[in-house]
């Protein structure tokens, strides 16, 4: 089965992982956007322009932890019915 997700974000503190995360999911075909820290990451997801597909959130951010920011995402979307 196929993946349908495109549009990814990944949100990592350290430049380096950040940086190999997303051009390891550009080249398999991903288009990415990176935050450095949650604030960041927030803007981005209000922006929401194109809608991401899916997040990958560093657990271990400094100002909010990972948890509580996918936790804000999640309920930005929608249940499937």
């Amino acid at each position: 089965r196929r993946l349908t997700m495109t549009n990814i974000l990944i949100v990592e503190d350290e430049p380096l992982i950040r940086m190999n995360v997303a051009d390891a999911l550009r080249e398999a075909g991903f288009e990415v956007q990176a935050a450095a820290d949650a604030g960041m990451a927030e803007s981005l997801m209000l922006a929401d322009v194109p809608p991401f597909d899916g997040v990958i959130v560093d657990i271990g951010l400094p100002a909010k932890p990972g948890g509580a920011l996918a936790r804000g995402f999640r309920a930005r979307v929608p249940s499937p019915a």
